[in-house]
């Protein structure tokens, strides 16, 4: 007999009198018919396996005969085991099962880990970090000593991890739109100059952008972004500084009359133009004009030799209100500061960059991170921050 069943059957001599005592002492009472068949109901729950059930028959006369015993079986599953919160970040999967049951595990690829619950029917699988990713599902189910199997278990892999800090595309006081990258289909929140909150969802691509006020950014000012995916998790903070590029209005002249110009005679305006004079002038002059040449041609030397060493980071001080140097023309250029502060400067035709710093920002010993970006080729340098007064030239680096 199992120790799910609600009755005990079995055969004695037709007519007799058969007696069933169960594990806990209660004896219950049933007449064999005239195929020797008996039948008696016990309570639910009455016996488990492993227990020992006996029977004996009397005849009419009042003759017994001998005690035959049973052992119960264990037909009963066990419950299926469960299985603890299991996250995109887990390196390990636990739970409970039926104490000393087989345990089996599978993971999102297939594999099947094995293990058997402890006395306290807890179990432990160890995973590979970061081995599973969210929305993926893992499965458990338990067989005990018996052989019996349980249902099966599952649970869905959870998403714990935030996204990456979304970057924020050069911001200046022209600007009428803030875009940049974010993970696709998270919630990017930028917080404008004036503390307006604007929101947007990047799209699949990871693009995003937000249309704010003319003229609300300023120069200085700073911009900030984050991203939320959609199990909630927030990214880091990223920060932008506004650069400033809008020109001054036009100066006014003032126009002077006539008679307020100055009048050169013949002889001074050929002074001006550099119209040698005769004589011990023009061999002056002639090695003037010589050691211009020279001069010119080592400056150009020197040129090619500085744009061979490109990209470059110019010096930086405490007191320094830009962030320059030279670069290949039509790099993407980002420049990092502490607190994840990015920067990204304008370029000029000439190989130059540079990027206006708020007075005060950069602090002696801060590392300011410069990425160039010029086709397939990615370069980073970092150069810490000097003290001002302590520095006389303009190395490079």
């Amino acid at each position: 007999m199992g120790d799910a069943s609600p009755v005990i059957t079995g055969t004695a001599e037709a007519g007799s009198t058969v007696e069933i005592t169960l594990p806990n002492g209660m004896k219950l009472t049933t007449t064999a018919d005239e195929n020797g068949d008996y039948r008696v109901d016990i309570p639910p729950g009455s016996v488990k396996a492993g227990d020992v059930v006996t029977a004996k028959a009397i005849d009419e006369a009042g003759n017994e005969s001998e005690l035959a015993d049973t052992t119960v079986i264990d037909i009963t599953p066990p419950d299926a085991p469960v299985i603890d919160q299991v996250t995109d970040a887990s390196a390990a999967i636990t739970g409970t099962a039926e104490a000393r049951s087989t345990v089996e595990v599978t993971l999102p690829d297939g594999t099947k880990l094995t293990t058997t619950a402890d006395a306290n029917e807890g179990y432990h699988f160890d995973i590979p970090p970061a081995s599973l990713r969210a929305g993926e599902i893992v499965t458990a189910k338990a067989t005990d000593a018996a052989g019996n199997g349980s249902e099966l278990a599952d649970t869905t892999v959870i998403d714990i991890t935030p996204p990456d800090a979304p970057e924020i595309n050069q911001v200046t006081d022209a600007s009428t739109t803030i875009t940049g990258t974010a993970e696709p289909d998270s919630t990017v929140e930028i917080k404008s100059p004036d503390g307006t909150k604007l929101t947007t969802t990047a799209a699949s691509n990871g693009d995003y952008r937000v249309d704010i006020s003319p003229g609300s950014a300023k120069e200085g000012d700073v911009v900030t972004a984050k991203a939320t995916d959609e199990a909630g998790n927030e990214s880091a903070l990223t920060k932008t500084i506004v650069i400033g590029v809008m020109t001054p209005g036009k100066p006014e002249i003032d126009k002077e009359s006539e008679s307020s110009q100055p009048i050169q005679d013949e002889a001074e305006k050929n002074k001006q133009i550099g119209i040698p004079k005769t004589g011990s002038g023009m061999i002056e002059n002639g090695i003037k004009y010589l050691l211009m040449g020279i001069l010119a041609m080592l400056v150009l030397i020197m040129t090619i030799k500085k744009r061979r060493k490109m990209p470059l980071i110019d010096l930086v001080t405490d007191e320094s209100t830009h962030i320059t140097g030279k670069a290949k023309v039509d790099s993407h250029i980002v420049i990092t500061l502490k607190d994840d502060i990015k920067l990204y400067p304008i370029q000029s035709k000439r190989n130059t960059y540079s990027a206006e710093v708020t007075p005060g920002l950069l602090q002696v010993g801060d590392v300011v991170q410069v990425t160039f970006i010029y086709k397939k080729e990615k370069i980073k340098l970092e150069t810490k921050v000097m003290k001002g007064k302590d520095i006389k030239d303009n190395s490079q680096i």
